[in-house]
């Protein structure tokens, strides 16, 4: 009796298994094609801008130690003499002339 019920459910699970597989396929048929996507709109809102908190310790990058230990604006040691502060970017003229000024 075994035999005959395994070989029935098999047969069974088989039938349904391929009328779900075929379901898909037909149901596929039957549906309306796609309507194309629309072109994005743009929000009417203005963009939202957040607040940065800047750091208490976060201005002391911009500040190096001299020779004599004290704190001065840091300066970019660039090529072809065009070194610059890092806090406003302005060059520094006499970077040949006063080197111990500064630390690179």
């Amino acid at each position: 009796m075994d035999e005959r019920f395994s070989g029935a459910m098999k047969c069974v699970t088989f039938v349904l298994g391929a009328f779900l597989l075929t379901a898909g396929a037909r149901g596929a048929e039957d549906s309306p094609p796609p309507e194309p996507l629309h072109a994005p709109r743009q929000s009417e809102s203005p963009p939202h801008f957040t607040y940065y908190r800047r750091s208490r310790y976060e201005v002391w990058q911009y500040y190096g130690v001299d020779r004599m230990g004290y704190f001065r604006p840091r300066v970019i040691l660039a090529p072809y003499d065009s070194s610059y502060f890092l806090y406003n970017g302005e060059a520094l003229p006499w970077v040949s002339t006063h080197q111990r000024d500064f630390m690179p």
